[in-house]
Parts: C-alpha cells; sequence; structure tokens
C-alpha cells in the first residue's frame, strides 16, 4: 500500500504499448463506458482499435512501472484534456492529482484554459470538480467541464 502521493514520469507512448493502453482503458474505464454506452469488452476494444492512436498519448509510469496513459493537445483558445486513465491501483495515491497539475501548468503556461468531458456517471467528475473544474455544460453521454483559466484569461 502506498503511504505518500506518487511522484511521476510520463514517456511517449510507442507502438509496442497498444496492448498496454487498452489494458489500462479496459480497467480505468470499461465499467464507466459499459454503464454510459451499454457496450460489452469486445464491442469497446473495437471502438479502442478505430479511435485511439497511440501516438497522441503519453505513458504515465510511477517507480518505473506503467501506470496509466495521458492525452492532451492544445487546441487554439484552450487545452483540451482528452484522456487520463490510471490502473486501479495507482488510483486515489496522488499520482492522478500530479498529472492534472502537470497539464494545468502547461495551460496556465500558455495563458490557456483547461477544457475536458467525463462520461456520466464517472467517479472522476467528482476529482476534477475538487480540482476547479466546473461543468460548462452536458451531451447525451458526457459532461463538459472548464478548468482553471491562465494569466491574462478570464
Amino acid at each position: 500500500m502506498f503511504s505518500a502521493p506518487l511522484s511521476f514520469q510520463s514517456r511517449p507512448a510507442s507502438g509496442d504499448d497498444v496492448e498496454l493502453l487498452r489494458r489500462i482503458q479496459r480497467e480505468a474505464l470499461g465499467a464507466s463506458v459499459e454503464a454510459v454506452f451499454g457496450t460489452t469488452e469486445a464491442e469497446q476494444r473495437a471502438f479502442f482499435d478505430a479511435r485511439f492512436d497511440w501516438r497522441d498519448y503519453q505513458i504515465i509510469c510511477v517507480r518505473g512501472e506503467a501506470a496509466g496513459f495521458l492525452m492532451w493537445e492544445e487546441r487554439g483558445d484552450y487545452v483540451y484534456l482528452g484522456n487520463l486513465a490510471l490502473l486501479p491501483r495507482f488510483q486515489r495515491r496522488g499520482v492522478d492529482a500530479g498529472v492534472l497539475a502537470h497539464v494545468v501548468e502547461r495551460a496556465e503556461a500558455l495563458g490557456l484554459p483547461v477544457r475536458l468531458q467525463v462520461l456520466r456517471g464517472n467517479p472522476a467528475r467528482n476529482f476534477y470538480a475538487r480540482h476547479g473544474f466546473e461543468e460548462e455544460g452536458q451531451t447525451e453521454t458526457h459532461v463538459l467541464m472548464g478548468g482553471p483559466v491562465g494569466p491574462g484569461e478570464g
């Protein structure tokens, strides 16, 4: 069991990480995806394979071990946090907060707010709310949230 918040490192994903990315997606988000979309594991895998490009992702590592993944990008007037997922044994250990702080710091350096979407019913919504993100809207499947605004904005 971890007693203190864990520090993390990240590295670009490679083609060798595709199965790892699938596993993280399944273990971290599979239940929320199934609850919203009613899809089976096989359907989720097919969706993942069709829509996820490993070149867009960073692998989050804790003590040299793959712990999760991250995808974010600058989109003109905001930074989009497209995906932050941790394997269950690394959740609620401070890694998620550290990764989020890293993205927010990068956005602040650009003077931009951070935006994201989270599946309805996903407990991550509460995590983002605790870190200053507010609901900006909803779709049929997601809650749209906006976060801290960088210097000179808002």
